[in-house]
C-alpha cells in the first residue's frame, strides 16, 4: 500500500470513528451550561457584536463567535450545535494523527520499523485513542 493510501486510511478510518461514537448526540438536547451559554445568552443573538469583540481576544470570544454563528443560522436547533463541537473534535483527532506521523517520521524513532508501515499503525492509534477517550466528552 502506498504512502497516500496509509494516510488516506487514517483520516477516514478517524472520521468513521468520530462519526460512530458521537453521531448519536447531533440530535441531542442541550444539556448543563448550555442553557446559561447558549439559550440565556443574548450576546450571541447580535452576530456584530460577536465579530466586533473577536480581535480583543476576550474570555470565549471565539467561542461565543462560533455560538453566534450557529444562531444565526439555525436558531436554538441543537443539531448545529453539535454539527460543529463534532467537527472540531475530529479536526483535532486529524491534527493529532498527522503530528504522531510527523513525530514519528523522525529517523531516530523510525530506524526499527523496517518496511515504514508501524508510524501509520501508531499514529492511528494515536488519533483513535484522542477522539475516543472519555475525557474528551
Amino acid at each position: 500500500m502506498t504512502v497516500a493510501r496509509y494516510k488516506i486510511l487514517g483520516l477516514l478510518t478517524l472520521a468513521a470513528a468520530v462519526l460512530l461514537i458521537y453521531g448519536s448526540t447531533l440530535r441531542a438536547p442541550f444539556h448543563f451550561d448550555d442553557g446559561h451559554l447558549i439559550v440565556e445568552n443574548k450576546a450571541i443573538r447580535d452576530l456584530p457584536l460577536q465579530w466586533q469583540l473577536l480581535p480583543q481576544l476576550k474570555t470565549r470570544s471565539l467561542v461565543n463567535l462560533s455560538f453566534a454563528l450557529n444562531y444565526r443560522f439555525g436558531g436554538l436547533e441543537t443539531f448545529g450545535y453539535h454539527a460543529v463541537n463534532v467537527a472540531i473534535h475530529a479536526i483535532n483527532g486529524f491534527l493529532v494523527y498527522w503530528l504522531a506521523l510527523l513525530l514519528l517520521s523522525n529517523p531516530l524513532v523510525s530506524s526499527g520499523d523496517q518496511d515504514g508501515r508501524a508510524k501509520y499503525w501508531l499514529a492511528l492509534g494515536a488519533g483513535l485513542l484522542f477522539v475516543s477517550h472519555p475525557v474528551q466528552t
